[in-house]
């Protein structure tokens, strides 16, 4: 338990943003943001040209001091994730608007974090701060944003991380395991993206490494997490993928998939998959940023060892599972493309995944050896 004031936390290990156009941001979400008025210029306008707080004198009291005024917060962290922070996007926010306050950390597993956990049932993860409601009075604007978006219950704020800054990725631990994934007795991990994402596909290599080193000693999954397809053909590849994770082969009819949509078209074979068609799919490919074709996905679908009758039993469902994925992502919280949830109960990203994964099974014999992999080989 710690308490302090202010207090400048050295990030933990965050996902850097790689090189695109833009984020793509579900529509819940850009709600979202723009209600709290920070998206798209979190770490630009508000971290360059801060807008801070105007704080209105109080007729019923005089007392308007910095002291009187500032915002007591506790954050509720636990040492059961291993790579969360102790904090969340309270603090840059409150920086950022030059809100004081002060900050009283608590580990949940404490009697402290007990007592706090049994009091405030609307905490499902971990980091979440406690904000007191009644100070925040005194910043109308902010008030009205935690008015909005975040639930109110004995006399404090329930803010959990939302990973609102657009350049690094912050871990979330569930209290209670996330059901519907974790169905063995493996480690796993679960990929919650879409297929057609800039960013997923410029980061590939990282995913096929990853797969290639735990794909028999985890199982691997997919969740369609809308964000870039909107068109029939992109939801349909998405879909294919989750129907495939459903019988534990998404990697491989990723891999199938992706050897057609990055197919070098001068002197590539679209049943191979090389490492420069990976690591240059963007750029080699004359197919990329065109979703794979109903045809197109039934020939990676017939390259794939997987039980058909099964596949399309799940097909036949595929607007539920469309749903359900959709409310999943939300009722998690997951607002990130490339955000991995590794055995239901943390998250990391994509950039993190290994180093995350092996923090929770060090005992793991991939996570124990030396040397770069090779993400053209088969995973």
């Amino acid at each position: 338990m710690e308490d302090k004031q202010k207090t400048a936390e050295k990030p933990a290990k965050g996902e850097k943003k790689p090189g695109s156009k833009g984020i793509n941001i579900p529509p819940y979400l850009a709600v979202m943001l723009l209600i709290l008025g920070i998206l798209g210029g979190y770490a630009i306008s508000l971290m360059i040209n801060p807008a801070p707080e105007t704080t209105p004198i109080s007729d019923a009291n005089s007392i308007t001091g910095v002291a009187y005024r500032t915002i007591p917060v506790t954050m509720v962290y636990t040492n059961d994730c291993k790579s969360c922070r102790q904090t969340n996007m309270v603090e840059e926010l409150f920086k950022v608007r030059q809100i004081p306050y002060t900050i009283k950390k608590v580990e949940a597993g404490s009697e402290e974090g007990k007592q706090i956990l049994a009091r405030f049932p609307d905490i499902t993860m971990l980091p979440t701060a406690l904000v007191d409601s009644a100070k925040m009075q005194f910043y109308p604007p902010t008030k009205k944003n935690f008015d909005a978006v975040f639930r109110e219950s004995n006399g404090a704020y329930v803010v959990p991380e939302l990973n609102l800054d657009p350049n690094n990725y912050y871990p979330i631990y569930y209290l209670d395991m996330v059901p519907g994934f974790c169905s063995g007795d493996k480690p796993s991990a679960v990929l919650f993206d879409d297929y057609y994402n800039e960013a997923y596909t410029k980061q590939r290599s990282i995913f096929y490494d990853f797969a290639r080193d735990f794909n028999e000693s985890a199982d691997i999954w997919f969740s369609f997490a809308q964000s870039s397809s909107k068109d029939t053909n992109s939801v349909l590849g998405n879909l294919f993928l989750m129907c495939a994770s459903s019988q534990g082969k998404f990697t491989d009819l990723e891999r199938t998939m992706s050897g057609i949509y990055c197919n070098n078209p001068f002197k590539g074979d679209p049943t191979i998959l090389t490492g420069p068609e990976i690591g240059g799919c963007w750029t080699l490919s004359d197919h990329y940023g065109k979703p794979l074709t109903q045809v197109e996905l039934d020939i990676a679908l017939g390259r794939t060892a997987i039980d058909q009758n099964e596949f399309r039993a799940c097909y036949e469902n595929k607007e539920v599972m469309y749903n359900n994925a959709k409310k999943t992502a939300q009722e998690l919280g997951i607002t990130r493309s490339r955000t991995f949830l590794i055995d239901c109960r943390e998250t990391a990203s994509l950039s993190e995944l290994q180093d995350s994964f092996c923090a929770r099974h060090p005992e793991l014999q991939a996570c124990n050896k030396t040397g770069v992999p090779d993400a053209s080989a088969p995973a």
